[in-house]
């Protein structure tokens, strides 16, 4: 059996490895330089501002799309209003004409009285639907370009006068029956509106507001239509509609 003796030198290299074996490795710290650290700030900024963007454009995307489809219905509901009101103007154009075939002795009365109640109900049905869409435009608070206001002085008789109309008696009855002399008059039932309560308001066109701009309107209308105030007073006795 061989003895092995350890030399100083070996004891003390052995107590170290023994030693190093017990200790618990530290950690390497790295420490970061300042640029590092601002690059990455800027680096974590830019994504944040990225992600921010994003969702506004999201936003702005989302609201335009829903402020094209509201323009979009708006648009719909006022055509088929503008629609709705010109076939009532379509009916009492037919309505005008079969009068004036039975005058003239083109038509029996009672074929005129058939096709007259026939158009009467297709008139209330139209203006139902009417009554219906305006009352829907109310509902969604839909509202139509204010009607501009004018200072023009003097009564009903005036205006009537100064938009150059010579019959102002019959002109004053017509109007009085139509509106009261009312520029901002809507008819609940077919929303004809102003002094002449033309249908659709549109045909007002910059004459809207104006009291002597839409008499004048109306007179043309009138003239051409009737061929006077009086013409079209007579008519107004008979159908109570001009």
């Amino acid at each position: 059996m061989k003895i092995h003796f350890f030399k100083k030198k070996d004891k003390k290299e052995n107590k170290k490895l023994i030693r190093k074996k017990n200790e618990t490795p530290k950690k390497k710290v790295t420490l970061k330089s300042k640029e590092k650290t601002v690059l990455e700030k800027l680096k974590a900024s830019k994504r944040k501002t990225k992600i921010i963007a994003a969702a506004l454009l999201i936003s702005i995307f989302t609201n335009l799309s829903l402020g094209a489809y509201q323009h979009a219905q708006i648009q719909i509901r006022e055509e088929e209003i503008q629609s709705r009101q010109e076939e009532v103007e379509s009916v009492n154009a037919q309505m005008e004409e079969l009068t004036e075939k039975l005058k003239a002795g083109e038509i029996k009365e009672n074929e005129y009285k058939e096709k007259i109640e026939n158009l009467e109900k297709e008139k209330n049905e139209l203006n139902e639907q009417l009554q219906a869409k305006l009352k829907a435009r109310a509902n969604n608070n839909v509202v139509a370009a204010a009607v501009p206001t004018y200072n023009v002085q003097g009564s009903c008789a005036d205006w009537i006068r100064q938009a150059g109309v010579s019959d102002v008696e019959n002109a004053y009855t017509l109007i009085m029956r139509e509106s009261g002399c009312n520029v901002n008059s809507v008819n609940k039932s077919s929303g004809a509106c102003g002094i002449p309560q033309a249908l659709p308001c549109s045909k007002l066109g910059s004459a809207r507001g104006n009291p002597v701009a839409e008499i004048q309107w109306m007179n043309n209308y009138v003239v051409n239509r009737y061929g006077s105030w009086a013409g079209a007073v007579a008519f107004w006795n008979a159908h109570h509609w001009y």
